[in-house]
């Protein structure tokens, strides 16, 4: 439930850079987990 000063948004798109896809797999052995792309 919301309160009185919140907003409710939908989001119809999102996108990823292939770089956080490849840090996020590790691909490029330097990731330290637990990890936030972007």
């Amino acid at each position: 439930a919301n309160l009185a000063d919140d907003v409710t948004l939908k989001i119809l798109y999102c996108g990823i850079c292939h770089s956080d896809l490849h840090t996020t797999r590790n691909e490029w052995g330097n990731t330290i987990y637990p990890i936030v792309p972007g």
